[in-house]
């Protein structure tokens, strides 16, 4: 069984090879001139610390895709702020306290969990990645102490392949391991007869090809908990092992790998980001400064020209020497042959300015550093109303990423998570659930993600300035119509306007002991209806009491005193 799957993912891998073959060529290009240490597009290119970036002279390139890379972290998956909610499908469900509670209790611990391993540093990788590449991808598998262990990768490092609904569903890579690392993963038994020699012989450091895939399964059962029969297989083996030899054959729940891309056309299975959109700029920006380095370096160090009886004798065009010649008018002197004019300096520099801006602007760093670019103080509302309105513009970035990288990834861990508590809940197993026993009212509902990091808040910024106009308007309206105020349902006002700024799920309260407080209320406003009557009643019996009954009052006329 093994080897017939790696045959056909060994046949697979070299046509997923020559369908990337025309990406590779650009992605060299961008790394030469924006990240030289990034994309490896050789498996042989591991652990290289040679020199890179020689094609760099002005690296704004370089520091615009860091700034691009560090706003989308601090935007989307901050480590310092909450930036997701889990939620569940059902709105009925999200009604109820008991389910709010544990959903932000499982939100918590989801959000510990992230922060106690790699995920944040692999993601900012990926961001870099994706504005560089226009590709990201980032490996999530279960990990024995950390929960989750996260790996991101390079471009030329993998190959992949969509599934009908446009998202990755296949990843191959060829990569690299040491014998020791192979034997500490796999164990020495799955090693190839070479790997095992190199064990043996102490050259535990030699390195190996090694090939990882993961797609769906074509064994899948619904039913089945085998693990070579759940939705994806993953596979891994030594190139130079025998046809019949693998190092690991698993099944997995959840595809592990969320590939995220920056810009995609229908059909293709990678992306394109603002390295590609600039790479002309940057390149003519490279241009620009050799030549300004050409016309300053030619006017500090002219081409001379001196007379011929100096040929063979000493002289000197160093700052303060002294060359002696014989002056016959002005034409035995060292002067130069040619002074550039400094306008063309002017010139070239401006060229430059130019580049440089439309670089930032590509990479948006013109948004996320817009704050500290601001000539002049401005009020926090237009601070507030213009970074919104630059928010905006990377809208369908943050859309693709919800559904190519976020969803993938919180749907994994999450799934990691329940696996690990399901045994301790039903009591098979002692230890303490990664998540907290769901209440009886959740059901059978799916749980998803609900984003609240800054640029999804932006995303959300018109919807809460139309709930807020739209409360005002009928605030105002109910001013002269009171019954205007019939038709706006303050419940559900509030809750739409809690989920769209991202309130925490806990602080507001669910339908139903919003029900029960409004009850407790009623009965004891009833409770005080019924005191006050009763005590109004006894008031009358007394005042009647006390009545002197005469023919000249109204009470003794009417009984007929």
């Amino acid at each position: 069984m093994a080897e017939s799957l790696r045959r056909r993912a060994e046949k697979r891998l070299a046509l997923l090879k020559t369908e990337r073959q025309s990406w590779e060529t650009n992605w060299r290009e961008l790394s030469d001139f924006i990240q030289p240490m990034r994309s490896r597009l050789l498996c042989t290119e591991v652990n290289k610390g040679d020199r890179r970036n020689n094609k760099i002279i002005n690296n704004e390139a370089t520091e615009d895709a860091g700034t691009l890379a560090a706003g989308m972290m601090s935007g989307l998956t901050s480590r310092s702020r909450p930036w997701f909610n889990l939620m569940t499908k059902s709105r009925e469900a999200m009604e109820f306290g008991p389910v709010k509670n544990w959903l932000f209790e499982c939100t918590e611990r989801m959000r510990d969990v992230l922060l106690r391993s790699n995920f944040y540093n692999c993601m900012h990788v990926a961001y870099l990645e994706m504005g560089v590449f226009g590709t990201g991808a980032v490996w999530i598998e279960q990990d024995p102490r950390a929960v989750i262990k996260c790996e991101a990768f390079t471009a030329g490092e993998y190959y992949v392949a969509n599934g009908a609904d446009g998202r990755t569903n296949a990843f191959y890579r060829e990569f690299k391991l040491t014998a020791a690392q192979m034997s500490e993963r796999f164990g020495v038994e799955a090693l190839s007869p070479q790997a095992r020699a190199a064990l043996n012989e102490s050259r535990q450091d030699t390195w190996f090809d090694c090939v990882q895939m993961v797609e769906p399964n074509a064994e899948h059962s619904p039913g089945s908990r085998l693990s070579r029969h759940l939705p994806f297989v993953s596979l891994t083996w030594e190139k130079p092992a025998p046809p019949d030899k693998v190092l690991e054959h698993a099944g997995m729940h959840e595809f592990p790998v969320a590939v995220m891309r920056w810009d995609v056309l229908p059909g293709d299975c990678y992306g394109t980001g603002p390295g590609r959109r600039c790479i002309g700029d940057i390149k003519a920006l490279q241009l620009y400064e050799r030549s300004s380095a050409r016309l300053v370096e030619t006017g500090a160090n002219p081409p001379l020209q001196a007379p011929s009886s100096l040929r063979g004798q000493p002289s000197s065009t160093l700052p303060g020497g002294i060359t002696y010649v014989d002056m016959v008018g002005s034409q035995n002197q060292i002067a130069p042959i040619y002074e550039p004019n400094p306008q063309w300096l002017a010139a070239i520099e401006a060229k430059i300015a130019r580049h440089e801006e439309r670089i930032r602007r590509s990479f948006y760093a013109d948004l996320f550093l817009m704050i500290s670019q601001m000539d002049d103080v401005r009020t926090a509302t237009e601070i507030a109303a213009r970074k919104e309105e630059k928010m905006a513009m990377l809208g369908p970035v943050v859309e693709r990423v919800d559904f190519e990288g976020l969803d993938p990834i919180i749907e994994r861990v999450f799934g990691i998570m329940l696996r690990q508590s399901l045994p301790i809940w039903a009591g098979i197993i002692d230890g303490e659930p990664l998540l907290p026993e769901p209440p009886e009212e959740l059901g059978s509902g799916e749980v998803e993600a609900d984003y609240i990091s800054i640029l999804a808040q932006a995303q959300k910024a018109q919807a809460v300035t139309s709930l807020e106009r739209y409360a005002q308007f009928v605030g105002g309206l109910a001013g002269a119509f009171p019954e205007a105020a019939d038709k706006l349902d303050s419940d559900q006002l509030i809750d739409e306007y809690a989920e769209s700024i991202g309130v925490v799920p806990t602080v507001v309260r669910g339908d139903d002991e919003v029900d029960t407080i409004r009850q407790q209320r009623a009965q004891i406003a009833q409770q005080q209806q019924a005191q006050e009557a009763l005590a109004n009643g006894i008031q009358g019996a007394k005042l009647l009491s006390e009545t002197q009954l005469t023919p000249d009052n109204a009470l003794g006329q009417i009984i007929g005193a």
